[in-house]
């Protein structure tokens, strides 16, 4: 079987153009035109071209030092289901976005970013990478919807999914360690002697997360817990509803992920304990303890998992996705606040 890739020569007599044209558009610079830029991977395509890893990489110091490019590659990173304004408003999902950048500049690579827009389809968006030549990219967490199908053609993108939520196809995932994190955050709270805990979850995480969040509080609770009716799901204003749950069920510590059922509880007396399943999206509250996710951490192994991707020009989709997990720390307030 003959496995030879052909060089960029062969490449430029194929599409009629100086192997100097070849080199810059599969660099994707600016100086060749577009369209030009596009018929000349199609064409490279067609006859199995593909990178060496290594001779890109020498390349790119030697490009580098002739200040020829600013960056050796751009990769796109894809917020589906939420606008620029929400990730702007989050420090959490601010804080994964300038770590995911940053770790990609220190690699000498650029980042272009896409978020939800009504007049951004998801074809439209493939053309355009396709177009612009990027073929690393990073799919971010899905913030409301519970999965997402996208029917690309996946040949030449490599791809990193971020989060739980279920995607089809699957690829290679960075995600927290929801489950882990519960059992962490319940152990602390047996600790205190408390057995009868409660959780509110809103409505549509457990399906996000696949189910670590509520499957991680039943593996964790005694098993007397697991007959009760301990997990209220909160599907939007249903303050009377989550009362009526509390008084009934009358749990003596209660783990919580909505800042508004926060905002209910207030001042009430004889009311449990009250955990955080999640420090983030609390800012500005009474401090309480909690699970701290670190979302800058996020950001920079999601880029590494990518970098090494393209290094190795493993795109398409996996026969066998792998997972990193990132487990949230315990932290509990200042005795002093």
């Amino acid at each position: 079987m003959d496995l030879k890739t052909p060089n960029q020569r062969e490449i430029a007599k194929a599409a009629g153009v100086s192997v100097a044209t070849v080199s810059l558009a599969l660099r994707n610079h600016p100086s060749i035109p577009e369209t030009t830029r596009v018929r000349i991977r199609e064409v490279a395509e067609k006859l199995g071209y593909r990178p060496n890893p290594r001779v890109a990489e020498l390349m790119g110091h030697i490009r580098k030092n002739r200040s020829v490019d600013a960056f050796k590659e751009t990769v796109a990173l894809i917020w589906s289901d939420i606008g620029q304004a929400i990730v702007r408003e989050s420090p959490s999902l601010n804080a994964f976005e300038q770590a995911l950048q940053q770790a990609l500049q220190a690699q000498g690579m650029g980042i272009q970013i896409f978020y939800q827009q009504p007049d951004l389809s998801w074809q439209r968006l493939e053309q355009i990478l396709h177009a612009r030549g990027i073929r690393g990219l990073i799919l971010a967490p899905l913030m409301r919807e519970d999965q997402m199908q996208l029917d690309w053609n996946w040949n030449g993108l490599s791809v990193v999914l971020v989060g739980s939520a279920d995607w089809h196809p699957e690829f290679n995932r960075v995600r927290f360690n929801h489950f882990a994190e519960m059992g962490v955050l319940l152990s602390h709270i047996q600790k205190m002697g408390r057995r009868r805990m409660g959780m509110v979850i809103e409505k549509g995480l457990e399906a996000r997360s696949q189910h670590a969040i509520d499957g991680g509080f039943w593996a964790g609770v005694p098993d007397a817990v697991r007959k009760k009716n301990a997990i209220f799901e909160l599907h939007g204003q249903e303050h009377e509803a989550f009362f009526k749950w509390l008084y009934s069920y009358q749990p003596d510590s209660l783990i919580v992920g909505s800042p508004e059922v926060l905002r209910w509880i207030g001042k009430r007396d004889s009311l449990p304990p009250i955990f955080l399943r999640s420090l983030e999206g609390f800012e500005g509250t009474v401090p309480l303890p909690g699970i701290r996710q670190n979302y800058r951490e996020l950001g920079q192994v999601a880029s590494k998992q990518l970098i090494g991707q393209l290094q190795l020009n493993q795109s398409g989709v996996p026969a066998r996705p792998l997972q990193i997990l990132i487990t949230g720390e315990l932290e509990e307030p200042d005795d002093d606040i």
